[in-house]
């Protein structure tokens, strides 16, 4: 009988250890990429607001008159 670990079972431990942080590797980057797209949403809907408002406010260029040429 056998008192340490045999090297199937070294090499089965050490091919889940590796599979299992790959996976959350992959858990953790499909979350991130989630979150940009998310965050991109939320700045295309706020530049759309921005655009409705513009008429209420007068143009920065108008503020501060012509003095870039």
């Amino acid at each position: 009988m056998e008192l340490g670990v045999s090297e199937k079972e070294k090499t089965d431990q050490a091919f889940m250890k590796v599979s299992f942080e790959r996976y959350i590797s992959q858990i953790l980057s499909s979350t991130e990429l989630e979150a940009h797209e998310e965050r991109l949403k939320k700045i295309n809907e706020e530049a759309r607001n921005l655009s409705k408002d513009e008429w209420m406010y007068p143009s920065i260029e108008k503020l501060l008159g012509n003095w870039s040429q």
